[in-house]
């Protein structure tokens, strides 16, 4: 069952909407045609599981696509989640965060999960990987770990998913060719340039936004019992 949230709006539904824009061009000029207007008309107003419609089922499983395009690249870019910022943050952690807030860091860590965070780097990753999953699995519902997560899956899935929204604006300006439009011709080039935009500068973005989540997720770690404290 799809859980309609902020993490769902933000980081699937949006990037969906914005990378499938060429695609409703497509679907309006397609409209203009009497024949193909009769059948598309027919299609959408189909209900497809009790009252949702047809359109709206194609929206949310467009959404899984590139939600999917997003997660591979990121598995691939951080070589399969081994590497993602949550984790290297950890590894490079005394030369970006204050010696006071590693020593914290270092002693939240052996009191939480009895661990002890390596103060080098150690051959064997898995380490970090492990209590970088156990502290995010400590903070996912603090309000500003959740605001930064659905803020990280909107540039990685917009930016990846990119690549959809660029094949699309091709095909629109291929249709805007054959049907003698200028404004499908244009507005397919002004797309493209836009969405190919997009995956080019997708790794810098997704990393960016990646560290930032990271970030944020460590400075909750650390202030978990202060703001447990206060809210009692």
């Amino acid at each position: 069952m799809i859980r309609i949230d902020m993490y769902f709006t933000y980081a699937r539904l949006i990037p969906a909407i914005i990378v499938s824009f060429p695609f409703w061009f497509l679907l309006y000029d397609l409209n203009q045609i009497p024949q193909v207007a009769d059948v598309l008309s027919s299609m959408l107003a189909v209900k497809w599981i009790g009252n949702v419609s047809v359109s709206v089922a194609f929206q949310f499983a467009w959404a899984m696509l590139v939600r999917e395009i997003g997660k591979r690249y990121e598995e691939k870019y951080f070589e399969c989640q081994k590497r993602l910022p949550s984790v290297y943050f950890l590894m490079k952690a005394d030369s970006m965060f204050s010696d006071e807030f590693m020593q914290r860091l270092r002693g939240k860590v052996l009191s939480d999960f009895n661990l002890k965070l390596p103060k080098k780097v150690t051959e064997d990753d898995r380490i970090y990987s492990d209590i970088a999953k156990m502290v995010l699995e400590k903070v996912k519902y603090v309000k500003e770990v959740v605001r930064h997560n659905a803020w990280y899956g909107f540039y990685r899935n917009l930016f990846s998913g990119g690549i959809l929204g660029l094949i699309l604006s091709v095909v629109m300006i291929m249709a805007g060719v054959a049907q003698k439009q200028s404004y499908s011709i244009w507005g397919g080039a002004i797309l493209s340039v836009v969405y190919l935009a997009m995956f080019l500068l997708k790794r810098k973005v997704i990393t960016s936004n990646g560290e930032r989540f990271a970030r944020q997720m460590y400075y909750s770690y650390l202030n978990l019992d202060s703001s447990k404290q206060q809210t009692a």
